[in-house]
């Protein structure tokens, strides 16, 4: 016992329209900095004024810090 759930099996996801990839991307921030400054921008032109980073994925932690230090670097500094 380490903690950690089991991966959960594929075939649980099938009849889950909102787990396909195109639904994921739709629905998600997933992206380079270069796509996702303009989606957040959308938002923001909406009038949402509030956006909450989370990356608590199977990722290793190595790439989480990845992540989350692309989105500081490049992301960010588009909003100030």
């Amino acid at each position: 016992m380490n903690g950690f759930l089991a991966p959960s099996p594929e075939e649980k996801f099938k009849e889950r329209p909102e787990f396909e990839l195109e639904n994921i991307r739709k629905n998600t921030m997933i992206g380079t900095p270069e796509e996702i400054i303009p989606r957040i921008q959308y938002y923001q032109e909406l009038g949402v004024d509030e956006f909450s980073f989370w990356c608590d994925n199977s990722l290793p932690h190595a790439e989480k810090k990845k992540s989350l230090e692309l989105f500081i670097k490049h992301v960010v500094p588009a909003f100030r």
